[in-house]
């Protein structure tokens, strides 16, 4: 693949890191510390659109209809990978299996974002939506606070590129580089810094999508 700069792969999560970036409670709390299964999925209930019904699963409040979206999707519609991908992706970039409890709450919310279970009549669904990169947002940020993340990127805030690399599965060029350094100001603290980096990059289109 060649290594051009196309704003419109990466524009998405500068956007959605922005918007973390001036909401209150940036950094995650931990989850609890309540392994999952990985592969094999938590059970729940799903609607035919993904959503489920279970009143008691915060993986599926209500979403208001009438709320403005806090950034704004390409207009050429990207088409998500699969939900299990992202997930293998995921694993690849943190260095972590998918049984870590960093990942509990993206598998809470893999219908909301696109996964299948056919058994109950919920088909993937692929697109991206403004919706769907909120849900894919709040999934991350435990994944971006874990010390194990941390850990392995220990100098994102210096230099983005081993995480940019790893995720994008190739070297990013100067302006993309750039672009991830310029969600910095003297009002973040280096901890929101490294929160918003590290959403940023597992939220550009070159990671999420095909």
């Amino acid at each position: 693949m060649k290594n051009q700069f196309d704003p419109a792969r990466l524009t998405v999560g500068l956007a959605v890191a922005m918007a973390l970036g001036n909401a209150t409670g940036c950094s995650s709390g931990d989850n609890g510390g309540v392994a999952v299964q990985g592969p094999q999925y938590p059970q729940g209930d799903g609607g035919e659109d993904g959503s489920g019904t279970g009143d008691d699963d915060p993986a599926r409040e209500p979403v208001d209809p009438d709320a403005e979206p806090p950034f704004q999707v390409p207009n050429e519609e990207a088409r998500l990978l699969p939900f299990p991908v992202r997930m293998h992706n995921l694993a690849h970039v943190t260095g972590q299996s998918l049984d870590h409890p960093m990942y509990a709450e993206l598998y809470e919310l893999r219908y909301q974002l696109g996964d299948h279970d056919f058994a109950e009549g919920v088909a993937p669904d692929l697109r991206w939506s403004a919706e769907r990169m909120q849900y894919w947002v709040r999934g991350l940020r435990s994944v971006c606070s874990d010390p194990q993340t941390q850990a392995a990127y220990a100098g994102l805030l210096a230099d983005p590129r081993p995480m940019m690399r790893a995720a994008w599965g190739r070297d990013p060029v100067d302006e993309e580089v750039e672009a991830i350094q310029q969600l910095r100001g003297p009002a973040v603290l280096p901890a929101d810094e490294a929160m918003m980096t590290c959403i940023a990059v597992l939220t550009a289109l070159d990671f999420v999508a095909i």
